[in-house]
């Protein structure tokens, strides 16, 4: 995948960061990204190159408010020399599911003196956050015992139901994991069906908030 250039005078340390990273200069141009980064975005160097970040990144808080906007505040924050503390954005492109990143922010200056440039280090923890929101739900429910019932209803899932519960998981849809699994679109669309019943929920998203909690603690497996 083709990457926005990086400005000669960045630090190479730069190109060794394994996971999504990108830079704006203090008009909030995109100046770089990674290829981590336009996955992560779902852009290319082509579309990102001289636009604005808000305009490409669109990231919106936990309660779905825009964060990434004109007025940046971490820009603001950096511009006062004040520390930037790590953040969470959800990230949403095109038709593509929302993505939950945690950001870090390190100032840059440039030779010519300007500043901020501000490096953004982005690693995904959208499934993390889901076994998180999930397991707020499940401390939220006054039945007592569902926790074990459902670990249990998980353990009777067949082993085709549960590659189609981890194929969910990955955030694909039932046509997606049909072509995945080499069967037919109505196939895997029964073994959601049975899913479903067998959790006793009422939508995919559930069962793939059970899975990821199931999956995020083996021991419960």
């Amino acid at each position: 995948m083709e990457t926005l250039s990086r400005p000669g005078w960045v630090p190479d340390w730069i190109d060794q960061v394994g996971t999504a990273l990108w830079i704006c200069d203090p008009g909030q141009r995109l100046a770089f990204a990674n290829e981590q980064a336009l996955e992560l975005l779902e852009t290319t160097a082509g579309e990102a190159v001289g636009r604005r970040c808000y305009q490409v990144i669109a990231g919106r808080d936990s309660s779905g408010f825009r964060f990434c906007e004109a007025r940046c505040p971490l820009l603001r924050l950096a511009e006062k020399g004040s520390e930037l503390e790590p953040f969470l954005v959800r990230v949403a492109r095109g038709r593509g599911p929302t993505r939950c990143a945690l950001v870090m922010c390190l100032p840059l200056q440039a030779p010519d003196g300007s500043y901020p440039w501000l490096a953004h280090i982005a690693s995904d923890v959208t499934r993390a956050r889901r076994i998180e929101e999930y397991t707020h739900r499940v401390a939220s429910r006054s039945a007592g015992g569902r926790g074990e019932w459902e670990s249990k209803a998980l353990a009777e899932l067949t082993p085709r139901e549960l590659e189609v519960l981890e194929s969910l998981a990955d955030d694909k849809d039932v046509h997606q994991t049909a072509r995945e699994l080499h069967v037919s679109y109505a196939t895997a669309r029964n073994h959601v069906q049975h899913i479903l019943a067998k959790l006793e929920v009422h939508s995919t998203q559930e069962a793939v908030a059970l899975f990821l909690v199931r999956d995020g603690n083996p021991q419960d497996a």
